[in-house]
């Protein structure tokens, strides 16, 4: 199941017939000495079990919902990390958990996180330096992705002649100094980059009687993020999958598998 890629999850989740909210942990089998250690560092009283069958949050007999988690700006821009929030975060998460049915309701957050090499550092780094010449993050940002797929790009352009284009591309790409630098942007994103970045999916999920009961439970959950928002930076923002993506979101829940698709830095 995790072959291809070294991935964990991490998981809060309330199972739809009990009264008792877990954080669950998927681990690859080499790397379970460490985490053990790294959770008994910070947590002395912590209990840590191996469970082979664990929590069912779905009602198979009422209706559930899902969403995927994405980030509201450009990536570059760092949300509101714990260290910076007044109380523990986790108790406004959980107090969602608390006001559920212990029969018939439940519900569940999963982050599954992947290394990411260097790949994002060098990025952002080289985004940081358009902003420290004055352009904006919106443009750096921009300009910078826009700039690597046409390098992708290059033979076909060459081909058909788009030269001219990209000259035009490339000088809008390099007129800097053409506002004051943006002082706060370059302090956030200089501490994004002070640490690794990985990236992530994060998946709510939420089940019920109804499916009317299921939103509110999964819109109450979403609301429960609303304390990572940071002014002038980023926050999370949910996008609701339907149909097909919506049966994709329950397997890849189901099985923890990591989705390219939905992945934030």
């Amino acid at each position: 199941k995790n072959e291809k890629e070294i991935y964990f999850t991490l998981e809060v989740a309330l199972s739809n017939e009990g009264d008792e909210v877990v954080v669950y942990a998927g681990i690859p089998n080499k790397h379970l000495s460490l985490f053990e250690k790294q959770i008994l560092a910070f947590y002395h009283s912590a209990k840590i079990s191996e469970i082979a069958d664990d929590y069912n949050i779905f009602n198979v007999n009422g209706e559930s919902v899902g969403a995927y988690a994405s980030l509201s700006e450009r990536a570059v821009m760092p949300i509101k990390t714990y260290d910076s929030i007044e109380h523990d975060p986790m108790n406004t998460i959980l107090n969602v958990f608390s006001k559920l049915k212990t029969k018939g309701e439940g519900a569940a957050i999963q982050l599954v996180v992947a290394p990411a090499g260097d790949k994002f550092i060098n990025e952002f780094h080289m985004i940081l330096d358009e902003v420290k010449d004055g352009v904006s993050v919106k443009h750096a940002t921009d300009n910078f992705y826009k700039f690597h797929k046409a390098f992708v790009k290059v033979g076909k352009d060459l081909l058909f002649g788009h030269q001219e284009k990209n000259k035009e591309e490339s000088k809008e790409k390099n007129m800097k100094g053409r506002r004051a630098v943006d002082e706060g942007a370059v302090e956030k994103i200089g501490n994004k980059i002070k640490s690794t970045v990985m990236k992530a999916n994060i998946r709510v999920i939420a089940s019920g009687e109804t499916k009317e009961r299921a939103e509110a439970i999964l819109q109450e959950i979403k609301s429960a993020f609303n304390q990572f928002s940071e002014a002038a930076s980023n926050s999370f923002i949910f996008k609701e999958a339907r149909g097909s993506d919506l049966k994709q979101l329950f397997h890849d829940f189901s099985y923890r598998s990591f989705s390219p698709n939905n992945l934030m830095p």
